[in-house]
């Protein structure tokens, strides 16, 4: 129903009216309206105003929220040109119930090495200062100029207000603006044409600047041609890359490949593991690091290195060189590991024949022995003639195919033994008397 105060009436030219209450009729989160309407003072009836007017307000105690979205809390930065974020005057649940909606949102800036805070023509002193955003329905945006410090950290911080004159501040998001690319370094290989037999994992370091902190590193090989004066040059090398899955003529990006990073020791790691190296293969390995402001090297350290496996290594135990033998039932020795198939050939040095499986032949033969490591036997049956001298050569093929020799070794070698057959009996006589 209709309820009319009586204000308090103050004369003048105009007169001023004023409404105090006790206990105020305002519920907050609501709209209100208020009319006034005026009476005179005539006899004996007053005259009343019709035409009466009318307010109608908001009451709202309620801060607004808002948010910087951007520069994230804890992220690092290369480049920043905006900042933005959310904001909003929440309506409130229940009904009939309103808000006084946003009126503007302020940003403020502070360097953290000074405590100096962003103007649009710098950071200039250590007054707090807020720059006035452009407000959209619930988010805002404003333009920075480039007045970043190198590797220095900032704070960021957002304030809304409401057409009620609340306001209320974001959480501060710390961030870290950095523009200078780390560097990273191989160490193993730790120089250049190094001969490895095996290489299960390459290492190296990267390091940062500043405030700066690595994000990743990533490798990069080709099969080059490798030059080595002292150990001998790798094969021929084709170029390609290695793609983790095959090598490819034609580079692409993806060719960089994920190291395992650990920060604590500054250390990346690459397992090399499924690499299909070649034997006695060139290869040049390039790294580059990024870091978390997305800032990476453009000129890479490399090395590079000759993959050459062990080779097959064979030894005879049995004969002896330079014995003599009137019986033997079999020869025997020893293979490396490195080992996949083991050939003997026995040479006869009165006319340089070679025994073939059941046969003398004047071709060189070499009999494969099963199994050829980590020892090997052959008997070769009853082919010793007394008086004779043989040459036993023994040499392996690698799981690399690769022949522990390609010319027949002259004895005496740990591969190569000559040894005399002698089964007489001995003739003595008398001289005297």
């Amino acid at each position: 129903s209709d309820s009319w105060f009586i204000a308090t009436y103050t004369e003048g030219n105009p007169g001023s009216w004023r409404q105090i209450f006790g206990t105020p009729p305002f519920v907050q989160d609501y709209a209100y309206t208020i009319w006034s309407r005026a009476e005179d003072k005539t006899e004996p009836t007053p005259n009343v105003e019709t035409n009466i007017s009318s307010i109608t307000f908001i009451f709202d105690m309620t801060n607004p929220e808002t948010q910087v979205s951007y520069p994230a809390d804890g992220e690092y930065y290369k480049t920043i040109s905006y900042s933005s974020g959310t904001a909003d005057d929440v309506l409130p649940v229940g009904a009939g119930k309103v808000r006084s909606g946003l009126t503007k949102v302020e940003l403020q800036i502070q360097r953290q090495t000074d405590g100096y805070y962003y103007r649009t023509n710098g950071f200039i002193n250590n007054i707090s200062t807020w720059q006035t955003t452009t407000l959209w329905q619930s988010s805002w945006t404003i333009n920075i100029l480039n007045y970043w410090t190198n590797n220095t950290s900032y704070t960021i911080q957002s304030r809304a207000w409401d057409k009620a004159g609340n306001s209320q501040l974001s959480s501060l998001n710390y961030f870290i603006y950095d523009s200078s690319a780390p560097k990273s370094l191989v160490t193993l290989p730790n120089i250049d044409a190094q001969v490895f037999t095996q290489l299960p994992s390459i290492t190296g370091t990267a390091q940062d600047w500043g405030l700066g902190k690595i994000k990743e590193v990533k490798v990069r090989i080709q099969r080059v041609t490798v030059t080595n004066p002292i150990d001998g040059d790798s094969i021929a090398g084709d170029n390609n890359w290695w793609t983790g899955g095959g090598w490819d003529g034609n580079w692409n990006e993806n060719y960089w490949l994920s190291t395992t990073w650990n920060e604590g020791i500054s250390e990346w790691v690459f397992a090399t593991s499924g690499i299909t190296f070649s034997y006695n293969g060139g290869y040049r390995i390039d790294v580059r690091a990024e870091d978390l402001a997305t800032n990476y090297e453009t000129i890479f350290a490399s090395r590079t290195f000759i993959f050459r496996p062990p080779p097959s290594m064979s030894v005879i135990n049995n004969p002896i060189h330079n014995k003599f033998y009137n019986s033997l039932t079999s020869l025997g020795g020893t293979a490396n590991e490195e080992t996949k198939s083991l050939f003997i050939s026995i040479q006869r040095e009165s006319d340089k024949y070679f025994r073939a499986p059941s046969s003398w032949t004047s071709e060189q033969t070499w009999l494969e022995i099963t199994p050829s490591s980590p020892s090997w036997s052959y008997n070769p049956g009853n082919i010793w003639v007394s008086g004779s001298s043989y040459t036993i050569r023994s040499r392996g093929l690698s799981s690399w195919n690769i022949l522990e020799n390609e010319t027949l070794i002259i004895p005496p070698a740990a591969n190569s033994v000559r040894f005399s057959w002698d089964n007489e009996e001995p003739v003595s006589g008398y001289i005297k008397p």
